[in-house]
Formats: C-alpha cells, sequence, structure tokens
C-alpha cells in the first residue's frame, strides 16, 4: 500500500441502467479499511468515484467511506466524485473535512435536488490551494446554501454546468456569477453551461485561453468580444447551442492571433442548414486555426434526422478552402447516433487541406481517429480494399482514366458475412468488376503487386471468374508479388492462374487450403519457371490421401530465400518417384534465411542444410526435424528467430543457437503452457542471455471441456518465473489466445514486476493485438497501450508478427 498515490472507482451500469445497490454497498464496505490504511501510509494524492450520476434513485454509498477517506486529507491533491440521488449523507460527510492540499476537485451533484449544500459551501471556502474547480448541478430545484461568494485566489479552471442558477439558490446568497469570474483573474479555462446570461465585463479574466459555453444566453459570448473587450489569449473556443447566425463571423476574428481549435457544437439540422455558410464567412478570418471540431447530434430532434454520416464530411471537405485555413491540422465529428465512416470511403477520401493529418469520427460512443496517408502526387500508388469495395474503385478509374497509371500495388481482402463465410455475390461482382481493371492496368504496365486474400477454411464453395486470372495475366511480365486464397469452388481459377508465365515473379504466397483433389500439375510446371523467385509459401489441404496431385517439391529455384510449407502426410499422398523427399529440396536450396514447416512429417535436414538460416518456424513437426539441426556436427547456424509449436525441446538444443538467438516462440493449448512453460523457462535460465523476445501462443478453445482462458493470472505467473539476471536484454513479451481475456484496467495500472529491459507487451486475445509500452514511475509499473513497434508489411508472413524486427541489419 505504501506505493498507492492513486485510486480510482469507476460503476459499472448493470442491465437496467443502473448501478447495482448490493455492488456500491460492498465497494463501500471493502475500500473503508483500504482508505483508512492508506490514510497510515500517507501517500494518496488521487481519488475518484466516478460514474453517471444522471437519474439514479436507488444505490446510496456509505458515510462511512468519506469518513475513511479523511484519513488521506492531508495528502490528497484531486478528488472527483459523481453523487447519487440517495448520497445526501454522503455529500455532507466529504464536505466535513478539510483538504488543506487539495488542487483539484470535481463533483457531480446532478441528482442533488433539494440538498442542504452548506457544508460543500464552507469547504469551498477553505480550499485556498484550488486551481481546479468542477461543480455538476441540478437542472431545476438545485442545492441550498450553497454560494459563489468565496475567493479561490490560484483558481485557473472552472467549470459550471446548471440551469437558472438564480432561481434554484437563494439570490442574497449567490452572487452574480460574473462578480466571481471578475474575482479570479488567473482563471485560464473556463466551461460554462447555462441558460443564464453572464455579463462578463471587458478585463474579467483577461488571461483567459480555453472557453467553452454550452447553451448559455446569447450575450454571454457578445460581452467577450465586444468594442472595449480586453484582448484575451484564447487558443481553444467551444460554443455549443448557440445557433449559427447569432454569432457572427467578426466576433470569431477578434481571437484570431491566438486561436487554434474552434469547435462548434448544434443539433445535425442546424449544422446541416447552417455550418457550411458560416464557414464561408470564416475564410481567411483565422489563418492560425488548427483543429475544427463539428458537434452535431442527430438525437435531439423530432422526428430523428438521418445521423452523421460521410456525406456530412464530404460537405465540410468541400466548404474548407485551403488558401484559407492553410494550417489546419485536426477535424473532429461527433454525434452519438452516427454512421461508421466506409472503408471505401477511408481508401478514397476527397482531397483535403494540405497540412491535415489526422480526423476524429466520434461515433456510436467510441472515438475513431484516422491518419490522412498521402503518397505524393500518387493517391492511387497502393490500393487496399474489401471485395465490396471492388465496385466503387472501378466507378472512380473510370472516371479518372488517369489514375490508372498511379496504381503499382492491388490487395483485395474478402469480407466475411455474419455465418461467417464468403458472400457469393460480392465475390462474383468483385471478379466482373475487376477484369477491365486488370485488362487497363496491363496495358499501363506498371502493377507490381497483386493480392487477392481470405479465408479459405471456412470451405465454402464460392468460385470467382477464371477470366479474372486471364486479365491479371496482362501483368504478368511486370508483376512481382502474387498472393492468392483459394476457396472450395476455385479449381478452375487455380489451372488459369497457373497457365500463364510469370517472368518476374519474385514472391509467391498460395492458399489451397480447400483444393482437395485438385490437380496440381500446372502449378507445378508454374513453379518450375519462377527461376527469380525468392519467396514460396504454400498451403495445401491437411489430407494424406485425398490433397493435390500431380504437384512435386522437384525443382531448384536458385534464388529462393524463403519457404513455408503447411500440409500433412505429404509424401503419402503424392507419387513418390516425383516427389524427391522435403530433405532434399532443403538441401538443394542453401540460400533459405526463412523456414515455416508445418507439417506431421519427419524431415532429415543434414548437418551442412541451410547454413544461412535465421528464421525457423516448426509446427507439429517430427521430433527428427528438430534434431537435425542441433546434431552434435551440425554447423552453427546464425538463427535470430525461433518458433516452436507442439513441442518444448531440450534446453540444450536450444542453448546450440544463443549466441544469435533473439526471439523464441512457443505454440500450445493453454494447459499445455500453464503445465510446461514455467519449468521450461526455470531449465534455460541463463541458457540465452541475448534474447529480447519471449512469445507464447496459449489457446484455449482447443480442448474439451474448455479450461479458463488465458488472463492476467497467466502473465503474473510467467513474469515472476522470468529472473532479470537469466534474461538481461528482453525487452518484448507476446501471448496470444483467440478466447483470452482483456487485461484489466487496475492490472495495467499497478503491474508486476518486469524485467529492467523490458519495453513492449504484446496481448493478443479475441482475435485483436493489444500492444503496451511498459511505464516506470520511480517503484511503480504501469503498462499504457500504444501503436505497434514495429511498421507490419501487411503480406501473411509469420515473421511478422513478432513485436520487434530481429531480422533487418
Amino acid at each position: 500500500m505504501q506505493h498507492v498515490e492513486s485510486f480510482r472507482i469507476h460503476d459499472i451500469d448493470d442491465a437496467e441502467g443502473c448501478p447495482s445497490e448490493s455492488a456500491i454497498v460492498n465497494a463501500c464496505k471493502d475500500l473503508i479499511p483500504v482508505l483508512k490504511a492508506l490514510g497510515d501510509h500517507g501517500h494518496l494524492k488521487k481519488f475518484e468515484w466516478s460514474g453517471d450520476g444522471y437519474f439514479r434513485e436507488n444505490p446510496r454509498r456509505l458515510p462511512h467511506v468519506w469518513e475513511a477517506l479523511a484519513a488521506n486529507a492531508s495528502t490528497l491533491e484531486l478528488l472527483d466524485v459523481s453523487f447519487f440521488q440517495s448520497d445526501v449523507d454522503s455529500l455532507h460527510t466529504i464536505s466535513s473535512t478539510a483538504y488543506r492540499a487539495l488542487s483539484t476537485l470535481r463533483l457531480d451533484l446532478f441528482t442533488g435536488h433539494g440538498w442542504n449544500a452548506s457544508r460543500l459551501h464552507e469547504m469551498l471556502f477553505s480550499l485556498r490551494h484550488l486551481t481546479s474547480l468542477a461543480l455538476v448541478l441540478p437542472m431545476c430545484c438545485g442545492p441550498t446554501g450553497l454560494s459563489l461568494s468565496y475567493t479561490l485566489p490560484n483558481l485557473q479552471s472552472f467549470a459550471l454546468r446548471s440551469s437558472g442558477l438564480p432561481e434554484c439558490v437563494e439570490g442574497d446568497i449567490v452572487p452574480p456569477t460574473s462578480l466571481f469570474l471578475s474575482r479570479h483573474p488567473s482563471i485560464k479555462s473556463l466551461f460554462l453551461e447555462t441558460d443564464d446570461d453572464f455579463d462578463v465585463k471587458d478585463s474579467t479574466v483577461p488571461n483567459l485561453q480555453a472557453l467553452s459555453l454550452f447553451y448559455c444566453g446569447d450575450s454571454t459570448f457578445t460581452n467577450l468580444v465586444g468594442s472595449g473587450a480586453v484582448l484575451r489569449p484564447i487558443t481553444h473556443l467551444r460554443l455549443s447551442g448557440y445557433r449559427m447566425y447569432s454569432v457572427h463571423p467578426t466576433n470569431i476574428q477578434i481571437f484570431s492571433p491566438t486561436l487554434h481549435c474552434l469547435e462548434l457544437g448544434r443539433t445535425i439540422s442546424e449544422f446541416r442548414e447552417f455550418t457550411v455558410p458560416f464557414l464561408k464567412d470564416l475564410s481567411g478570418l483565422i489563418p492560425g486555426l488548427r483543429e475544427l471540431g463539428i458537434l452535431a447530434g442527430s438525437g435531439l430532434s423530432s422526428p430523428v434526422p438521418k445521423p452523421l454520416s460521410a456525406d456530412d464530411m464530404i460537405s465540410l471537405l468541400a466548404a474548407i478552402n485551403p488558401r484559407d485555413f492553410p494550417e489546419l491540422r485536426a477535424l473532429r465529428f461527433s454525434d452519438r447516433n452516427g454512421q461508421l465512416l466506409p472503408p471505401e470511403f477511408l481508401a478514397d477520401l476527397p482531397p483535403v487541406p494540405p497540412n491535415l493529418e489526422y480526423i476524429c469520427w466520434d461515433v456510436d460512443y467510441k472515438e475513431h481517429f484516422y491518419k490522412i496517408a498521402r503518397f505524393g502526387d500518387r493517391p492511387y500508388k497502393d490500393i487496399d480494399i474489401p471485395s465490396k469495395g471492388v465496385l466503387d474503385i472501378s466507378r472512380t478509374l473510370q472516371a479518372n482514366p488517369a489514375f490508372l497509371q498511379q496504381i503499382e500495388s492491388f490487395r483485395i481482402h474478402d469480407n466475411i458475412d455474419e455465418v461467417g463465410a464468403l458472400s457469393e455475390d460480392m465475390v462474383v461482382s468483385a471478379c466482373k468488376n475487376m477484369i477491365p481493371i486488370l485488362k487497363a492496368l496491363g496495358d499501363q504496365g506498371r502493377l507490381k503487386k497483386f493480392e487477392w486474400t481470405g479465408d479459405g477454411y471456412s470451405g465454402k464453395a464460392s468460385r470467382r471468374l477464371p477470366q479474372v486470372w486471364e486479365a491479371l495475366g496482362a501483368n504478368s511480365s511486370t508483376l512481382e508479388l502474387l498472393d492468392v486464397s483459394f476457396s472450395k469452388g476455385d479449381e478452375d481459377s487455380l489451372q488459369t492462374l497457373c497457365s500463364t508465365v510469370y517472368s518476374s515473379l519474385r514472391t509467391l504466397q498460395l492458399d489451397l487450403f480447400s483444393g482437395y483433389g485438385w490437380d496440381g500439375s500446372r502449378l507445378h510446371s508454374m513453379i518450375h519457371s519462377l527461376h527469380h523467385l525468392t519467396s514460396l509459401a504454400l498451403i495445401l489441404p491437411m489430407c494424406s490421401t485425398c490433397g493435390l496431385t500431380s504437384l512435386s517439391l522437384s525443382y531448384t529455384l536458385p534464388n529462393l530465400r524463403s519457404f513455408a510449407l503447411s500440409s500433412s502426410g505429404l509424401p503419402g499422398r503424392l507419387d513418390e518417384e516425383m516427389l524427391p523427399p522435403t530433405s532434399q529440396f532443403l538441401s538443394r536450396h542453401p540460400s533459405i534465411m526463412s523456414l515455416s514447416l508445418d507439417t506431421d512429417d519427419d524431415f532429415v535436414i543434414g548437418d551442412t542444410t541451410l547454413p544461412t538460416l535465421r528464421a525457423l518456424s516448426f509446427h507439429d513437426c517430427g521430433d527428427k526435424t528438430f534434431a537435425g539441426l542441433v546434431g552434435p556436427r551440425a554447423v552453427a547456424r546464425p538463427l535470430a528467430h525461433l518458433r516452436l509449436s507442439g513441442q518444448y525441446p531440450r534446453p540444450q538444443d536450444i542453448q546450440k543457437f544463443s549466441p544469435t538467438l533473439r526471439c523464441l516462440e512457443f505454440g500450445q493449448i493453454v494447459s499445455d503452457f500453464r503445465e510446461f512453460a514455467v519449468p521450461f523457462l526455470k531449465e534455460i535460465s541463463g541458457l540465452l542471455p541475448g534474447l529480447r523476445e519471449l512469445g507464447f501462443s496459449a489457446e484455449s478453445g482447443w480442448e474439451d471441456p474448455p479450461p479458463k482462458p488465458l488472463s492476467a493470472d497467466d502473465l503474473v505467473t510467467l513474469l515472476a518465473t522470468i529472473d532479470p539476471r537469466d534474461f538481461p536484454e528482453l525487452r518484448a513479451l507476446h501471448l496470444s489466445d483467440m478466447d483470452g481475456r482483456p487485461l484489466p484496467a487496475e492490472f495495467l495500472a499497478d503491474f508486476p514486476p518486469v524485467p529492467p529491459k523490458l519495453e513492449y507487451i504484446c496481448w493478443d486475445v479475441d482475435q485483436k493485438e493489444h500492444f503496451y509500452k511498459i511505464e516506470r514511475f520511480g517503484d511503480k509499473i504501469g503498462a499504457v497501450e500504444c501503436n505497434p513497434p514495429r511498421r507490419r508489411t501487411g503480406r501473411r508472413v509469420w515473421t511478422d508478427e513478432s513485436v520487434i524486427d530481429h531480422l533487418s541489419p
């Protein structure tokens, strides 16, 4: 407890939309001894118990909680509490304490109708060090005995939400709010949400930098911009509830020398009616503006209008003349009921101001941040769209044929519908629209990469039109990368694709998982002809007797650097005379640096085979496969990245790679992970001093009955096993489980001890990677969510999945 400096609780709503009464009471009972103990240690600086106090009736916090909190009164610097309708006793108790060190106070009293707030008034009088005060009061029949007659000499931030303040508080107690503001010239941030007009004098709040007026009377704003008003250094201005015609553009221009962020809030209908003309009137008046925000609620009108959509963004962007807003870097749009931006819209944005970097699209209670990506004067150089976006890009290219000469890379990824299978109509439509595009690209002679990927594992008999691959053949002389996933009905497509000679191809990735019984002779002949190939990846059916026929590995590719093969029982399902042992294929390719094998077969790798191997992944391979790499006569290979799935080798075998090994990964079911990972790590302690990354794939959905999914408890156990002295260079941990549980916020805020150089943790659960950066605050450790620390290539390459790049020079 001596390390706890901040304590935050946020109420969780139940199915009825209110916090559970029992949960609140139990939390109070558990919290009381904690707060008393924290008071003994004297380190608690921040306490927050926040929630939605709107329209709550039953929940009631125990006043004894606030008596216990008083034990920390001398150290608390921030106090933020939301009260429920039955919490009047709690308000009285919390207001009976003198918080001598308090600098920030935020109280939500929205449901405090008719409460006696005289003690709160007295407490506010005593807070001489307060720099930030925020009060949310009821919209009618508010607390009695509360006044703004005090003076807080250090106040820099003030926020007030209330309606008809003079009517709900005795007039002889509460001086006009304008007097309160005039007594606080040091205020730099002011937020007012009220229907009252505040007579802000010419020289009031002269240091104001951030101003938000929400449904205030029109004169509140106009008083700030009168002819005799002092010039305030406002950088951030938000006007909500103002009709655009009531605020003249010249009023905004008053703040032009310093204004960097302008936000306008109104209903969606008023936004559509007034915002575009208003922005045109503003043109050229605020040349230093960096951010523009539109807060447009569609749920505030009846009947409900069309919510915020991409069409509104198009209208706004068209109204912004780049010459009039040359410094604009960010746009923000907000509507709780708004629609998501379609992928095809994001892939083909309309023209934006030259310095625009970010767009925030805040809809459905979630903020979506987008970074503007520019490709010089070639915005169509790399096309990356879902199947349903092919029609839109086809129309764009038909209308602008000059864009075709920009395209060098074209990637399509099949969408999965609500039943988990590919939509047949969508695939056929995409094919029909792709055929003329590919033919036209062939005439341009610039296409280098083509990818059409998807999940062939579904077994859905969707069928691409073979004419697509005939059209792709027009680009055969320029294509350097080809990556295609085939579905169950795609055999004709495979035969057509393989009937072309791709003279420049460097990378070939084919997912043929659903190709049961297909004729592989044309594919075999095609691969034979690819003399420039540097990377080959084949996913074949997991069937030893019914896979592709007439496919062999008898060819030699002199420039091959990367090879990946996924198959089951390969020798048993192919002609033995056509297919030499895979070990012979590997021995003929000494330049392979990256090898991935997912097969049940034993591959005998000779002592000197693959002498330059740097990345190796074995998935369910036989024991002999790995043993061939670590024998007493085996050549020392410069292995930097090793992934082993379904097995734990002997520690002395892993030690063979110690001089160069930087990333070690294991894959198994979660039960095996819990049984073997900790003992194995203890066995290899000190054997890999240069290891920088350690990864575990521990799937819980592959067992029956399903065990407890991967959780924070597993991470705690793993971290406790890793002795920093044995892994002094460890920088990243990577754990994954499709059915795993997210890491709780309180766990991330108070992280267990980690190795001294650990920087990143990747927690891959629920089909999403969460990256966290380790932050150290003296003796405290936290994990903060961050972007991936390395740039991914976007290709389906297993070495791309590591947190850190271990293969670049």
